[in-house]
């Protein structure tokens, strides 16, 4: 029987390389996860031992999961320290059919490699127990979600405030008055004769003194005219 143990603890696999020794079965060996991936094809293992807590990127659980979502159908051994309540499961869930505590027991060993040992000394195919889930297309029925029903919201009726309408005719002023100009026309000058001494037949024209309002109602008299010698 072929043995494919993933470890990197150079411990662990001298104690499984022993062990498998007894049996006559090979082991071979692989410290990281991608590397035991890639070259798992051409290695076909009949048995895998996957250590949980590896150096690389990938733990033991990601390197059962890849393989399951390959279709593999071998079984699948997790070898981990931890053993609290849970790790069994969480192996179980990742596609292992069982796991290994550590410290490694040599009597557990010895047990696991002579059941599917024989198998494999008998010809019968080495299959494993891990039991792929069936895909539902219904829902549980405890996940059915009741029918959803909406009330219809009630709805505010806006009423618009009433618009005056105003009359869109464009305003008439009537034209201003028409002021008519006035010509003003300055005052006429009245000219009184005035007769001189000297020349007693010769009319001499006197314009009338502009008169300026004063206080003295004696200041507008009209001059004493001067009567002609004869």
């Amino acid at each position: 029987m072929r043995i494919l143990y993933v470890e990197d603890n150079a411990t662990n696999v001298i104690l499984v390389q022993r062990v498998a020794n007894m049996g006559r079965h090979a082991v071979i060996n692989y410290d990281d996860g991608q590397v035991a991936l890639d070259r798992f094809e051409q290695d076909k293992p009949d048995l895998i031992l996957l250590d949980v807590q590896l150096r690389g990127a990938l733990t033991g659980l990601d390197v059962a999961h890849a393989l399951r979502t390959k279709g593999c159908t071998l079984p699948i051994m997790a070898v981990t320290a931890y053993a609290m309540k849970g790790d069994r499961q969480r192996c179980l869930d990742a596609g292992c059919d069982d796991y290994l505590p550590k410290p490694i027991s040599v009597a557990e060993l010895v047990t696991v490699f002579k059941r599917y040992g024989d198998a494999a000394a008998a010809g019968k195919p080495i299959v494993s127990t891990f039991k792929f889930p069936t895909p539902t297309t219904t829902a549980p029925a405890n996940l059915v979600t009741p029918p959803i029903i909406l009330t219809p919201l009630p709805v505010a009726v806006v009423v618009e405030p009433a618009v005056a309408v105003v009359d869109a005719s464009p305003t008439v002023i009537a034209p201003a008055p028409v002021i008519p100009s006035v010509e003003l026309t300055p005052p006429s000058v009245d000219i009184l004769p005035i007769v001189t001494p000297a020349a007693p037949n010769t009319v001499t024209p006197v314009e009338r003194p502009t008169i300026t309002p004063s206080a003295d109602p004696l200041a507008h008299r009209a001059p004493t005219p001067v009567n002609a010698e004869p």
